[in-house]
C-alpha cells in the first residue's frame, strides 16, 4: 500500500503485486502439439529445452531460433517454439518472446496457452492492453485455465477496470475456491470501493487458508484501521511484519496507525521505511545520514522525500539540529527556498536542481524526529516568523479559503471539496472571501455561487513566501488538508482543516486539537465522503464568530 511531490497522505491501503502474474506452462499440453506423441519424445523434449536454454543464456539468440525452427522442420510439431519462448521470456528477451509467440498464434490459432503467453510477453514489454486482450481470449478459449484468469484480473485492476476484475476474481474461485490470492485481490477491490467490511471479510478468508500472507495481514490491519478497530489493525500489521519483516507497506502503515494515536517514537522509527527515500538529490546520496553520533561542527543537507506541505510540518526540527553544533542548509525544491531561509535553525538555502555545495551529512526532513530522539512535534510558537498578524481592517473578516487538494496528490479526491459542497458558507454576512486556491481547481469558481464572492489574487503568488504575505493579511484560514494549511499553522495562523475519513495521521484519530499546529482546529467527516455535516458546523461556529 505505495508514488510530482507526494503528500504522505493517509496511509496506502493496498499490499498487492502490481503486475500480473508471470507464469507460463514449462511443458505444453498434448493438444498444443502438431503431431503425436511417440516413445523418447520426453527426453527429446529435454535435450531441446537445454539446448535452447544454453543458447540463449550465453547469449547466441540465433543457435536458439535455429535449434527450435530445426525441430519443426524435422518433427512436423511446434514444442521447440514453446520452448524458445518460455526460454527468452526467463532470459529477459520479451520482445523476441513477442515476435516468436505471434508464430506460434499463426500456426497453433484458437490455443489457450499460446494466447496465455503471448499475454505475458506482450504484458512485459508494456503493451498491457494488448495482453488483456489476449488474456480474455486465453480465458475465453479455456473457461478453467487458473492463470490466465488471475493475469486478466490483474491487468484489469492494473488499469482501473475493478468491476471487471472482480467477476474474473469470481470465476477464478469457482474453478479454484482456496485460492487466497483471488481472495485478497477481492478484498482491494472492496477496500477501494469503500466497504470495508466487506474488504475485511474476504482478508479473513485469504488468511484462513493460508495464515502466512503478509500482504492479507497488512491489508487487512488497514481495513480494521478504517473501521477504528485500532487494536486489532495493530495486531494485524504487527503480524504483517512478523512474516515478512522487510516488508515497507506493513512498516509504513503501523507508523501510520501509531503516529495517528501519538505514540511518536515507535511510530517514527517505523517511518523510516518509506519508500521515498531513494529521492535523494544528485551528489548527497553519497553522503553518510547524519546521527547523533556526529560529534562537533559540520555541513548538513536537509532534503524532502515528502509533500510540500510535510516539509513545512518537518522544518521545525531544523532549529533541534542547529542546536546540535551544526551548519543546517535546507534543499528544498525552489517554491519552498525563499520560505526556508525564514526559518529558525536554517543557516543557508539552495534547491536541488542546481550545483549542490559540498556537505558532511544528508538527513531527510522527515527522518529528523527519529535521528534526533526527539520525535514530538509539540510546536510552542510559530517558527515561520513571516511578520505579525494582521488581518484587515474593518468590521468584516478576511478568511482565505482552500477547497482542493492537487488533482495528482494521494487520495486528493477524498480530501477535497467542491466550492458547490461550500456554498453555505458564501451567504455568511460580514465576511470578506480570499481565494487560495492553486491548480484547476479555481478554474471552478466562475460557475459556482462564488463567483463575484471570492476573490482570487493567486495570480500573484510565485512560491509559498508569497502565500505566507497574503496569508499575513487573514483572520482565518480554511484549507482541507493541504500545503496551505501547513503553512497557516506554523505561521501561527487561525486554520481550520476540514478532514476526509479517515484522515492523514498527523492530524490525530479525533477530536478538533492537532498536536502539529495550535491554531488549528480540525472539522472532521463522520462518515467517509459526506461533507455536509463539516461544512454545517464550520458555518455555525462562523456565525457565532468564533
Amino acid at each position: 500500500m505505495a508514488v510530482g511531490n507526494l503528500q504522505i497522505a493517509r496511509v496506502q491501503p493496498i499490499a498487492r503485486r502490481s503486475t500480473p502474474h508471470p507464469r507460463i506452462a514449462r511443458n505444453p499440453s498434448p493438444d498444443m502439439l502438431a503431431a503425436p506423441r511417440r516413445k523418447g519424445r520426453k527426453v527429446m523434449d529435454r535435450t531441446v529445452r537445454a539446448a535452447i536454454i544454453s543458447a540463449i543464456s550465453s547469449g547466441d539468440l540465433p543457435r536458439a531460433v535455429r535449434t527450435a525452427h530445426g525441430i519443426l522442420e524435422s518433427e512436423g510439431h511446434y514444442e521447440g517454439y514453446f520452448a524458445l519462448v518460455t526460454a527468452l521470456l526467463d532470459g529477459g528477451h520479451p520482445e523476441m518472446a513477442v515476435q516468436y509467440f505471434a508464430v506460434l498464434r499463426d500456426a497453433l490459432p484458437g490455443h489457450s496457452q499460446v494466447a496465455y503467453g503471448y499475454g505475458l510477453a506482450l504484458q512485459r514489454t508494456g503493451r498491457l492492453e494488448e495482453a488483456i486482450a489476449q488474456w480474455r481470449q486465453a480465458v475465453a478459449l479455456s473457461p478453467d485455465f487458473v492463470d490466465a484468469c488471475r493475469n486478466l484480473a490483474m491487468g484489469l485492476i492494473d488499469t482501473g477496470r475493478d468491476g471487471e476484475a472482480e467477476f474474473f476474481l469470481q470465476k477464478l474461485l469457482g474453478v479454484s475456491p482456496r485460492d487466497a490470492e483471488a481472495l485478497l485481490h477481492l478484498g482491494n477491490i472492496a477496500f477501494r470501493r469503500g466497504a470495508m467490511a466487506d474488504a475485511r471479510a474476504r482478508y479473513q478468508d485469504a488468511l484462513r487458508i493460508t495464515p502466512h500472507l503478509a500482504d492479507a495481514w497488512t491489508n487487512l490491519g488497514e481495513a480494521e484501521r478504517s473501521l477504528g478497530r485500532l487494536a486489532e489493525a495493530e495486531i494485524c500489521l504487527r503480524e504483517a511484519l512478523n512474516q515478512s519483516p522487510e516488508s515497507r507497506q506493513a512498516h509504513f502503515n503501523l507508523a501510520a496507525l501509531l503516529l495517528e494515536q501519538g505514540r511518536w517514537g515507535e511510530g517514527f522509527e517505523h517511518f523510516q521505511w518509506r519508500a521515498n527515500l531513494s529521492r535523494i538529490p544528485g551528489s548527497l546520496a553519497e553522503l553518510p545520514l547524519w546521527s547523533a553520533d556526529h560529534k562537533g561542527a559540520g555541513r548538513v543537507a536537509l532534503w524532502n522525500d515528502q509533500g510540500l506541505g510535510d516539509a513545512i510540518l518537518f522544518l521545525r526540527y531544523a532549529a533541534r539540529l542547529k542546536a546540535r553544533g551544526v551548519h543546517v542548509t535546507a534543499v528544498l525544491q525552489p517554491s519552498l527556498t525563499r520560505l526556508a531561509a525564514t526559518v529558525s535553525g536554517v543557516d543557508d538555502v539552495c534547491s536541488p536542481d542546481g550545483a549542490l555545495p559540498s556537505f558532511d551529512c544528508q538527513a531527510p526532513l522527515a527522518s529528523l524526529p527519529h535521528l534526533l530522539g526527539e520525535p514530538d512535534p509539540g510546536m510552542t510558537a510559530p517558527y515561520l516568523p513571516v511578520g505579525p498578524s494582521k488581518g484587515r481592517a474593518g468590521t468584516s473578516r478576511s478568511i482565505g479559503l482552500v477547497w482542493a487538494a492537487g488533482a495528482d496528490s494521494p487520495n486528493g479526491r477524498e480530501r477535497s471539496l467542491s466550492l458547490d459542497d461550500l456554498a453555505p458558507l458564501s451567504i455568511l454576512p460580514d465576511i470578506v472571501w480570499h481565494s487560495l486556491q492553486m491548480g484547476v481547481a479555481r478554474e471552478t469558481i466562475a460557475a459556482s455561487a462564488w463567483s463575484g464572492i471570492l476573490g482570487d489574487s493567486t495570480s500573484e503568488i510565485r512560491d509559498f513566501a508569497d502565500t505566507a504575505a497574503l496569508i499575513e493579511e487573514l483572520d482565518l484560514v480554511i484549507s482541507v488538508d493541504t500545503s496551505v494549511a501547513h503553512l497557516a499553522g506554523a505561521m501561527g495562523k487561525p486554520v481550520w482543516i476540514p478532514l476526509s475519513h479517515p484522515s492523514d495521521w498527523k492530524w490525530g484519530r479525533d477530536g478538533e486539537v492537532s498536536a502539529c499546529y495550535p491554531s488549528a482546529v480540525l472539522f472532521r467527516q463522520n462518515d467517509a465522503g459526506d461533507w455536509r455535516p463539516v461544512v454545517s458546523r464550520m458555518a455555525a461556529a462562523l456565525e457565532r464568530g468564533t
